[in-house]
């Protein structure tokens, strides 16, 4: 590579050994230890001698500290952005999916309310009706913020739900909300309902496309978005309800429910909570 001023006084790495790659659109002559000089041509112009390639050492003086300068700052900006990204990256909170249900027993869970049957059967939950008022199977658990992932079917058709952000009142009834299981020609699964308090906060009653989500003979995914008092719910992966409810619980256990009065059987698997902080 041709000899020349240095770019700046206190530059003087070595010349030796120099040769010339091609990057993006220019040529970039190297050396042997560091970059030592930097010589522009285009990127059409193909040839394989470096003393007649026109460097920056012709710049003026000024121009080519100025160039060493932008460069030495660029490089220690990108770096000090990747390093904020990358402590951004491990101190974001995260949370791990759980499993509520360990497919053998009901460990874990703890029965409430009238006398419907729950037992395992082939890695499901089966809740069967019985005598009695609503009855529920309740996590020993409470849950705030999260997003629940869960998928039912029914044996034969009967009014059931998920419950959420759910306690016991005083009475010993179950209060809280419902993610409705209605396998009725009204069809409201996805929908809110509020067990043993207001009832009916968010029915289905305007919205086909959640209405039509329901399979009856076949396993229906569910989904709940609980975040402060902002509440969605998904059927099938069709939204189904958006709920906003200052009033409303915002921790509770989540239940299974099998309706008191009816006939019928319903069954649950791979219920899947994941906190949300």
């Amino acid at each position: 590579c041709p000899s020349g001023q240095a770019l700046c006084q206190d530059d003087r790495r070595p010349q030796e050994n120099c040769r010339c790659n091609r990057i993006g659109g220019w040529l970039l002559s190297t050396g042997s230890q560091h970059n030592a000089r930097r010589h522009y041509r285009p990127a059409n112009w193909i040839h394989d001698r470096t003393d007649d390639v026109p460097t920056i050492e012709s710049w003026p003086h000024d121009l080519r500290c100025m160039l060493d300068h932008m460069i030495h700052t660029s490089t220690t900006a990108l770096t000090s952005v990747l390093g904020a990204m990358l402590m951004i990256t491990s101190c974001a909170p995260t949370s791990t999916p759980a499993s509520l249900f360990n497919t053998r027993n009901l460990t874990g869970w703890s029965k409430a309310g009238g006398d419907a049957t729950y037992r395992v059967d082939e890695a499901t939950i089966v809740g069967t009706h019985g005598p009695g008022p609503n009855t529920f199977l309740c996590t020993n658990d409470v849950y705030e913020d999260f997003d629940l992932e869960f998928e039912f079917r029914w044996d034969a058709p009967i009014n059931s739900g998920l419950q959420f952000r759910s306690h016991i009142n005083d009475d010993g009834r179950v209060q809280g909300y419902q993610f409705e299981h209605d396998p009725s020609e009204r069809s409201w699964t996805g929908g809110i309902y509020e067990e043993g308090g207001r009832g009916w906060l968010a029915p289905l009653d305007e919205n086909d496309a959640a209405r039509a989500a329901v399979q009856l003979d076949g396993w229906n995914r569910g989904r709940i978005e609980a975040r402060g008092h902002h509440i969605r719910t998904w059927l099938n992966g069709v939204p189904c309800a958006d709920l906003n409810d200052p009033d409303g619980p915002t921790s509770g256990f989540i239940a299974l429910q099998v309706h008191g009065g009816q006939t019928g059987s319903i069954r649950w698997r791979n219920l899947v909570l994941t906190p949300v902080h």
